[in-house]
């Protein structure tokens, strides 16, 4: 068989040509067999190459393998890391690298949804230490940016409708929230400049219609909200000078009509607003008072009622800051009313004793206390309350005859004070006691009581008596018989040097011994 050397068609041996193509040249055995050895060598060569290539294959699969593992491995790592971040109340919370991302994927899907304060929230939980926080930085940067321009949008409505105080908490809401924003701080400045206006406004309608104390309310709200500007607190300055020229007119308007209660009562009422140390009010809360002290005390004056007078300047003098003209006057009346009650008090002591003249001195003393002419007159008329004569001493004949008791029994079984009585002896005799006191011409008068005794109201054989000799003159004798009631007396002393008091003594039988009677409370005074 042949071969045609073109197209390596086998044909036979007796065509001269190739059937296939028509070529006439063949291929020779020598090339047969270089054509064999090439075809074994290139099966040979293709052979190797492709178990290098497979191994090649499976060597880049492994790599990628142990990549993939490594990259599993490190993700797994570096998921589990943690952070810390500033948790509720600013407790350090610990975050990993998971919840890091999840936190991130939540904040973006807010965003897209617009809601960029839940975004924002969720961006706060990303650590700055986060390797990848510049781009939250840039995220939380937007949302800002976002929000800012969605509360300015929502704040310019409220302006528009006149809500500043919704439009100021919408601001203070976002800057809580977000920081400081200088959009939100010129804003806000616009919007308390807008709110100023509209109190002011609200302010001037009030003082056009002289109701100064809504006015001084709206101010003080104004302040409150807005703080303290400059003309706001002037404006309230010039309301509370109108509120106090409105209490200072009303109040002399009622003074001018002697109604000095409700004069007062309006500056009461100033005071409690423009507080206690205000000058004007108290100025004039002077002057209401003065006026009110002068007419008074000069109705007091004209009816010579001095104590009165003097009783009303000092219970209203603190309310007239030691006014000099109120002062000078009430040195006056009390200079008066002091020559009023010597005088009264001397002519009591003629008149009704010494004790009426202390009680009037005392009674000067309640109205001016410590006065020390007053209270030598005291002490002079108290030098005229009674003694007792025994007090004295006697030269007496029969001193033993005589007995004190400090009570005994009247005939009506009262009780008799200070009794001097006789005693008696054993035998039925009647005895005399007599003493004498030098009187020296210092006293005015004697008193006593004169009395028949109670378990001697039925004695009759000796009825006991009682004679006063002043300078050897009897002025009084007395018998105390059975049946006589208590009897006072007095005798006027006046120039008497000596007094001798005689008593009959009491009558006896044996040891048996019964007082008859006596004298009680025998008083001696210098005036009476």
């Amino acid at each position: 068989m042949k071969e045609c050397k073109y197209c390596r068609t086998t044909y036979e041996n007796n065509l001269k040509s190739c059937p296939n193509c028509g070529g006439t040249a063949v291929v020779t055995e020598k090339e047969k067999v270089q054509a064999e050895e090439q075809e074994i060598y290139e099966q040979t060569i293709y052979t190797d190459s492709n178990k290098r290539l497979r191994n090649l294959i499976l060597s880049g699969v492994g790599a990628i393998v142990v990549i993939i593992v490594i990259i599993i491995i490190a993700t797994m790592t570096s998921n589990s890391k943690t952070y810390t971040y500033p948790g509720a109340f600013g407790v350090g919370q610990e975050i990993t690298v998971k919840e890091i991302k999840d936190a991130i994927d939540l904040g973006d899907n807010y965003i897209k949804q617009g809601e960029y304060l839940k975004a924002l929230d969720a961006y706060k939980k990303v650590p700055a230490e986060y390797d990848k926080y510049d781009k939250v930085q840039i995220k939380i940067d937007s949302a800002v940016e976002e929000y800012s321009t969605e509360v300015i949008s929502r704040v310019e409505g409220l302006l528009k409708d006149g809500n500043y105080a919704t439009a100021i908490s919408a601001l203070d809401e976002a800057a809580s929230f977000v920081g400081n924003n200088n959009v939100f701080t010129l804003k806000k400045d616009e919007v308390l400049g807008h709110y100023e206006t509209k109190f002011l406004d609200n302010a001037a309608s009030y003082i056009d219609a002289g109701e100064y104390k809504n006015a001084l309310d709206i101010l003080d709200l104004a302040i409150e909200i807005i703080g303290n500007s400059s003309t706001l607190l002037q404006k309230k300055e010039d309301v509370l000078s109108l509120y106090k020229a409105e209490f200072l007119a009303r109040s002399t308007k009622h003074s001018d009509e002697g109604q000095y209660t409700e004069a007062l009562a309006i500056l009461t009422t100033a005071q409690g607003i423009f507080g206690l140390s205000d000058s004007d009010v108290n100025a004039k809360m002077i002057e209401v008072h003065k006026t009110k002290v002068v007419e008074k005390t000069s109705e007091y004056e004209q009816a010579e009622d001095y104590a009165t007078a003097i009783q009303y300047i000092e219970q209203e003098l603190s309310h007239l800051n030691n006014d000099t003209q109120v002062v000078e006057k009430l040195n006056a009346y009390k200079a008066i009313y002091k020559e009023q009650v010597l005088s009264e008090a001397a002519n009591a002591l003629e008149r009704d004793g010494y004790a009426a003249a202390i009680n009037i001195v005392n009674t000067g003393l309640s109205i001016l206390s410590d006065d020390h002419d007053l209270e030598r007159a005291r002490d002079e008329y108290s030098t005229y309350a009674p003694i007792r004569i025994w007090e004295l001493g006697s030269f007496s004949i029969d001193e033993n005859k005589t007995v004190f008791t400090s009570e005994l029994k009247d005939n009506y079984g009262g009780i008799q004070s200070n009794v001097i009585r006789t005693t008696g002896g054993l035998m039925p005799t009647e005895r005399v006691a007599i003493k004498d006191f030098l009187l020296d011409g210092q006293y005015s008068r004697l008193e006593g009581t004169i009395f028949r005794s109670y378990d001697g109201r039925t004695e009759s054989r000796n009825d006991p008596w009682i004679r006063i000799i002043c300078d050897g003159s009897i002025v009084f004798e007395k018998s105390i018989a059975v049946g006589k009631d208590p009897e006072k007396f007095s005798i006027d002393l006046t120039g008497i040097r000596i007094v001798k008091i005689a008593m009959s003594t009491t009558y006896s039988f044996l040891s048996e011994t019964v007082d008859i009677g006596g004298v009680a409370d025998l008083l001696l005074y210098k005036k009476w």
